[in-house]
């Protein structure tokens, strides 16, 4: 019986170290220095021009080969810009949002929360 009970407390322990490690996780923003300026500029110029006159998802085969190489996991447009989406955690995302038109987004404080990058790419963190 006293065996049972070790074990318990072991399997106690295990569970409570993975929730604690699951609800710790989170995204974060990214920074320029993560990406190659030159192919990042370029894919988005390109994302641009395969993004006009449409909203919603792109389908993965009209990516840009820089975004498919970095395991991107969806790319979507709305009226005012085009989200690159890098990382996720339950509600969570991060990513890369290209700005295309109207008021520049919020830098900080919003959800989404934007980080200027270069020229109109910012990182992005929606909370959830």
């Amino acid at each position: 019986m006293r065996c049972h009970k070790v074990l318990y407390r072991q399997i106690k322990k295990i569970l409570t170290l993975l929730l604690i490690a699951l609800l710790s996780g989170c995204v974060e923003h990214h920074d320029l220095d993560d990406f190659e300026i030159t192919d990042l500029t370029a894919a988005s110029a390109e994302l641009k021009l395969i993004a006009e006159g449409s909203n919603g998802l792109i389908e993965t085969s009209k990516w840009p080969e820089y975004f498919k190489e970095m395991n991107a996991i969806s790319i979507r447009k709305d009226t005012f810009g085009i989200y690159i989406n890098l990382d996720t955690f339950f509600v969570q995302e991060s990513g890369l949002y290209i700005h295309l038109t109207g008021d520049k987004p919020e830098k900080s404080g919003s959800d989404p929360d934007y980080k200027y990058l270069q020229d109109n790419i910012y990182s992005y963190v929606f909370s959830g």
